[in-house]
């Protein structure tokens, strides 16, 4: 029996979805009043009470007392926990300022406040600033330097379109609410293509795939929009009225990229490169689904770019139907300088690009950082170049604080545990990256045991050094009526009064067009040509640029993907929750594999120039020849806690600081037998 207790999934996923939840939280179930989510939860929604209530919860406060690594610790009150911690930090400001001061905080909880709670109190402290880059900030900024914002057609009209082209997506397994949109569309008569070297789940939804060298998305996006130059196949009036410098990309960029010329760099067929560009300007709503794992590759800046212009030369933009859609979030009436408070800092912040962090926690880095403050995430599974993350994370003169739910590989190098609440226990505020609907969440549970919410113990620790501003006061509620905005361009009252009451609040009316009114660019038209970029001495014209190739013609490129069953190793039980307990694969094309003289089963060695792993072989025509595929799993039969992340490098991507986990290059041997050198840091 269900109580009418309203809560919201606060995992990593573009559908936020609404949950129903049983007065005693051992069970729940999509709430049917969500009109996006419409009652259903994916496997990994569904499981949430087995994180509420599973024996591997952290309960209490710890304090180590074993080796950095070893996991081995003493429960503490948190008197003497807070205490500590506090002493630590002042010890730290005297010493030798803010600077060597460093928060971590990621995608644990996707709550506007307990995922930020921490950025007021590191802020007045003056300590260093975190670039959250992890994710897709490469892929932003080409979005935002084309499009001005992160907005994007409403998902909910995508059943009205004739033409669905998924590039570099899963939704099968990664966006699934957007299936039914989908399943809809396909019997109405629409046909969907799906672009990406893999054959995921989502390719048994699609009508046509194409599978170009990872890469190389960005030569194939300006061969299509070669062939609807060429042929005339342009909507010349919106070209005209509603962007700048698309004259520029065919006299400097276009004449480059035939189809002939495309298939060379991208390995798809010419005759398919025509095709599917002919039934684009054909159809009358064609609609473009971006994957965030596009974002994670050298050239992510300028492929978004590319994707962001594909649909104006259509003209898809200005119509009711079609368009784009890679990011929602930025459509919501938020000021979340209310929660960041920058404000409070008392001298400019030195940034540190999260995915430097094996750098910044280096012994002979140039200001060594002395105090780290881990909450929502896990770096020592999620960075890239674990080796050097993790020799920095065993630094003796590190003091490290996690506050988590559940032991991780981060919690194994703290100095003290702090045992955190879970989105069932505290209250928070939800937007969506993948939706326009806004909602609110009170805790439907008290907290388990000793665990207290983010906020509260930034708010504890605030008190302790003597902060005083009334940010350190407020309630999780207060803080979202101040982040929330009423009125003219925010919400009515009507919205107002129901975002509290729980209910889904959508913030952009269905089917409403976000560039209905121009786009948010210093033009105010979508920017093919960036006098923004140009002035930072960046391209201003999409193009591609292809990779230096690999001194080794026998590496392969390595594809890191989401699994079905999991969304990321923090704030998550350590086994069902991470694969089931199942040990990853590396899956190649059976080509490749007979090449290296490997078979199915076979256990296997996966060499970069950062790190190696063992793991089994799984042989399959579903990863295209050339590329190596492994799902970003936590391997549970590896006693250290073995992630991709060993192969994977700090290298940032063209501009945006963004991640370049998709551009790894590895060699692959059998396990025991010398795999060589992989060729540099790629």
């Amino acid at each position: 029996m269900f109580a009418t207790k309203r809560a919201v999934c606060p995992f990593d996923c573009p559908d936020t979805c609404s949950v129903l939840v049983a007065d005693d939280g051992r069970s729940c179930r999509g709430d049917p009043a969500d009109p996006y989510t419409r009652g259903f939860l994916c496997a990994k929604g569904r499981r949430y009470p087995e994180l509420v209530f599973s024996p591997d919860r952290l309960l209490t406060p710890l304090k180590r007392v074993g080796p950095k690594g070893s996991a081995i610790f003493r429960p503490v009150s948190w008197e003497e926990a807070l205490a500590e911690i506090a002493a630590r930090l002042e010890e730290t400001l005297t010493r030798w300022s803010g600077a060597s001061i460093l928060p971590y905080a990621s995608s644990g909880t996707l709550g506007a406040i307990q995922g930020r709670a921490g950025d007021p109190f590191f802020n007045a402290l003056g300590a260093l600033s975190l670039a959250d880059t992890i994710c897709s900030a490469a892929g932003e900024a080409g979005w935002e330097a084309t499009l001005g914002r992160r907005l994007g057609t409403d998902p909910e009209t995508a059943v009205d379109c004739d033409l669905i082209l998924i590039w570099g997506a899963n939704p099968a397994s990664t966006r699934q609410h957007f299936v039914p949109l989908l399943q809809e569309a396909r019997r109405r008569g629409a046909r969907v293509v799906l672009i990406d070297p893999y054959a995921s789940r989502t390719a048994r939804l699609a009508d046509r795939r194409l599978c170009p060298r990872p890469g190389t998305d960005t030569a194939l996006a300006l061969g299509l929009m070669h062939v609807l130059w060429r042929e005339d196949l342009l909507d010349h009036a919106y070209l005209e009225r509603h962007t700048v410098g698309f004259s520029e990309l065919v006299r400097r960029v276009l004449p480059r990229y035939t189809p002939e010329q495309t298939a060379g760099i991208t390995g798809v067929l010419a005759e398919e490169i025509v095709a599917l560009a002919r039934a684009y300007a054909a159809a009358q709503a064609p609609f473009l689904l971006i994957g965030y794992g596009l974002s994670r590759q050298r050239g992510a800046g300028q492929l978004f770019r590319a994707l962001a212009c594909l649909p104006a030369l259509v003209g898809a933009y200005g119509r009711k139907r079609g368009g784009a859609l890679f990011s929602t979030s930025q459509g919501f009436p938020l000021d979340r300088s209310a929660v960041h408070r920058v404000d409070l800092r008392p001298v400019p912040a030195r940034v540190v690009n999260m995915l430097e962090l094996g750098k910044a926690l280096g012994a002979m880095a140039e200001q060594p950082v002395r105090l780290l403050f881990v909450y929502n995430a896990n770096p020592a599974a999620t960075c890239p170049d674990q080796n050097s993350v993790r020799a920095g994370l065993a630094r003796d003169d590190l003091f490290t604080v996690v506050l988590e739910q559940f032991p991780t590989e981060t919690t194994a190098y703290a100095d003290i545990i702090l045992p955190a609440t879970t989105a069932w226990e505290h209250a928070d505020l939800y937007s969506a990256y993948g939706h326009y609907y806004l909602k609110w969440a009170e805790a439907v549970l008290p907290p388990r045991a000793a665990a207290r919410s983010n906020l509260a113990v930034f708010q504890e620790l605030a008190g302790r050094l003597g902060l005083k501003d009334p940010v350190f006061s407020l309630t999780a509620r207060q803080w979202a009526e101040q982040v929330v905005r009423r009125g003219p361009g925010g919400l009515s009252d009507d919205q107002w009064a129901a975002l509290w009451r729980g209910e889904p609040v959508r913030v952009l009316p269905r089917g409403a067009n976000p560039f209905a009114h121009g786009f948010p660019t210093p033009s105010g038209k979508l920017e093919i040509y960036s006098a923004t970029l140009a002035a930072q001495g960046l391209p201003p014209l999409p193009d591609y640029q292809e990779d230096e190739p690999s001194a080794d013609a026998d590496t392969l490129h390595l594809i890191t993907a989401h699994p079905h069953d999991f969304i990321n190793s923090s704030l998550v039980p350590p086994a069902r929750a991470r694969g089931g307990g199942k040990r990853p694969v590396l899956v190649l094309n059976p080509a490749d594999a007979a090449d290296r003289g490997l078979k199915d089963g076979d256990l296997v060695r996966a060499k970069s120039a950062q790190g190696e792993v063992d793991l089994p072989l799984a042989v399959s025509a579903a990863i295209r020849p050339g590329a190596a595929y492994i799902q970003g799993l936590v391997d549970p039969t590896s006693a250290p806690g073995w992630s991709v992340n060993f192969l994977t490098s700090q290298r940032l991507s063209d501009f945006g600081g963004g991640s370049t986990f998709s551009d790894s290059r590895i060699k692959v041997s059998k396990a025991g037998e010398r795999g060589g050198d992989a060729g540099g840091d790629h």
